[in-house]
């Protein structure tokens, strides 16, 4: 063990637990220290893990127990963050109030703007000052991730600035008082709406995140592991993410990165690896880039889930995930610290946010649009009605009020390039971007909605979840492809899987391909991608100079299907009995004469004959028996 002046009892504690190889005086075990410690602990002592976490536990116990923790008047004073900023605010607001001219929509609309931007940084602000004093209880609670995060801080310490009534409309009375402080009336009366509309929420949350496990559930329930590695490719592919985020460890290296070679399980280690040397991005193996005509996916996809190793064959990751997700939005929804508080984070979250994300209807306030055409932003003005107008060359693009701007006038944009803060509507963004791309940003987007809920998930468990929703294409050959008819909904996996670069495509320098539709898998992009610069650039970054193209778009196109009719489309007539609109999916399979295989990657089937569910499922990945 290493020596050092500021070794405790209670370090001296926490290292008999701990295998000699682990013991130091330098754990810092906050949340993230915790949960550092014990990846190592699963990765290095997978035997011991369970010994070494009951025991900590019993010490933790056994502290609080003994030692307990005071909690004191003066760690609530206002924070001089708070005092700072608001006193600017203030004299904007009551300007506006003083404004005749103004009606009472003016008014709110205005005091939204002078406000909303304000609260994520009041927000930070505020914490960043708490945190410089070591012994306040309130951070402590936080850091070891007992209880509450940086909003309830700033709330209790500097001022939540905006809520919201009963049906999620911003209440033009600013909150300038912290609950430190106390509320006068007004703040109270305004604060009360949103604190009984929370109430109600909370009662129906168990509900509300069931019904969405299902449909998460049913998207993706054909992510069963049937191989051992993915199917080979012409071109390098896979997932480029993060070389810093924690929530690779245990996925699967797609390509070496500096000592560390390809099929490389990745662990807490190879992550501090590559941060020592800097390296900014890395590829996966990951369930959104393998191309199946089955919906299976190799063990090197799945990666690594459970303490022993790789995913086994068999193992269904697909529900598995979708079910850690309900499960954590459910948690998020009881706990009921969603207190109305107008941010922009708070708007991207919730269940009725997750349920646009996954629907994609065409009433998306959040969203925000995705450039035309490649050209120039011209002007960027204040729309009259609240929100804001950018153009683009001669198109205006309207963004809802909380949607901001990414550019500023005289910037380049390029065709499907975010020209808003707000998250690309779903349609529009597999529609511009090609199925493999916005599989990529709608992850990121999906991801921080559930974080923004209450729902900490590991983006390796959203990974099949979009995988299985952003999963479909429309037939646009007016002669059919194989089965399907022009206009037909099939998988788009499938799709790509089968699909072969076209006589007529030509293997191009992709510097000379610009606009022009990728014909076979490259990184995460799929067939039928558009190729710009920002496309041809990342394939370059790894070393694809060279690709099959074609000058005119494939004959299918990739679509947004709403989570509802997850299996309507599903090749397999008894799979669609899983999902919902039975009765309309069924007589649609009449009329087509659709057939259905029990062996087969969907469980569904296979249960129409208890005599083979499963009985090969850990030999094929498929839960019937081969006839």
């Amino acid at each position: 063990m290493e020596s050092d002046d500021t070794t405790t009892l209670g370090t001296l504690m926490v290292n008999e637990i701990l295998p000699e190889s682990l013991r130091s005086s330098k754990h810092v075990l906050n949340k993230n220290g915790v949960h550092k410690l014990l990846m190592r602990v699963a990765e290095l002592y997978p035997d011991k893990y369970k010994d070494v976490v009951d025991r900590l536990s019993d010490v933790g116990r056994t502290a609080v127990w003994t030692e307990g923790m005071s909690v004191n008047l003066s760690s609530l004073l206002p924070a001089k963050a708070k005092l700072a900023r608001t006193a600017a605010l203030k004299l904007k607001v009551h300007a506006i109030l003083a404004d005749d001219s103004l009606t009472d929509e003016d008014r709110r609309t205005k005091i939204s703007e002078a406000l909303l931007p304000e609260a994520d940084t009041l927000a930070e602000a505020v914490y960043a000052e708490t945190k410089e004093d070591p012994e306040n209880p309130y951070v402590i609670m936080m850091e070891s991730g007992a209880r509450g995060k940086k909003s309830d801080i700033s709330a209790m310490r500097g001022a939540e600035l905006l809520t919201s009534d009963a049906a999620g409309k911003i209440i033009p009375v600013p909150l300038w008082n912290s609950y430190g402080e106390g509320f006068t009336p007004a703040e109270y009366f305004a604060a009360s709406y949103a604190q009984r509309a929370n109430s109600v929420v909370t009662k129906l949350a168990t509900a509300d995140a069931g019904f969405m496990s299902k449909r998460l559930g049913a998207a993706s329930h054909r992510l069963t592991v049937t191989k051992d590695r993915p199917t080979n490719t012409r071109l390098q592919t896979g997932l480029p993410v993060d070389a810093k985020d924690r929530d690779n460890i245990g996925a699967v290296l797609a390509r070496d990165v500096g000592a560390h070679k390809a099929g490389t399980l990745i662990t807490s280690d190879m992550v501090d690896d590559f941060a020592d040397d800097k390296i900014d991005e890395i590829l996966i193996h990951s369930p959104m880039t393998e191309l199946s005509e089955d919906g299976g996916i190799s063990q090197w996809s799945a990666g690594r889930r459970t303490q022993s190793g790789l995913s086994l064959i068999g193992d269904n990751i697909g529900v598995a995930a979708a079910q850690a997700i309900g499960e954590k939005i459910s948690q998020g929804s009881l706990g009921g610290k969603h207190r109305g508080t107008v941010t922009k984070k708070a708007m991207r979250g919730g269940i009725e946010y997750l349920n646009r994300l996954l629907d994609a209807p065409e009433n998306f306030p959040e969203a925000g649009p995705l450039a035309d055409e490649d050209g120039r932003v011209k002007k960027i003005w204040k729309a009259p009605q609240g929100g804001t107008y950018v153009q683009i060359n001669d198109k205006q693009y309207y963004l809802h009020e909380g949607v901001d701007p990414v550019v500023k006038e005289g910037d380049a944009v390029e065709y499907g390039d975010e020209i808003s803060d707000g998250v690309p509507h779903p349609t529009d963004l597999i529609k511009k971007l090609g199925m493999g791309e916005a599989r990529r940003v709608y992850l990121g987007h999906f991801n921080e909605a559930l974080q923004n809920s209450g729902a900490k998930v590991s983006r390796r468990n959203v990974e099949p979840v979009v995988a299985g929703l952003l999963n479909w294409a429309e037939v646009k050959d007016p002669d059919g492809i194989g089965d399907s008819v022009y206009g037909d909904t099939v998988p788009f996996n499938r799709m790509a899987f089968q699909y072969k670069p076209r006589a007529a495509s030509t293997e191009e320098l992709l510097d000379t391909s610009i606009g022009k539709y990728l014909e076979e898998p490259a990184l995460h992009y799929t067939p039928g991608t558009r190729i710009t610069r920002k496309v041809a650039k990342r394939l370059k970054g790894y070393g694809i100079n060279k690709a099959f193209v074609h000058a005119e778009a494939p004959n299918f196109e990739p679509i947004m299907q709403r989570s509802a009719l997850a299996v309507y489309n599903d090749p397999d007539w008894r799979t669609q009995l899983g999902g919902f609109y039975t009765a309309s999916a069924f007589q649609h399979s009449l009329e087509r004469g659709a057939i259905s295989d029990p062996n087969s990657t969907s469980f569904i089937p296979a249960m129409g004959k208890p005599s083979v569910l499963g009985k090969h499922l850990t030999l094929t990945g498929k839960y019937g028996k081969a006839q």
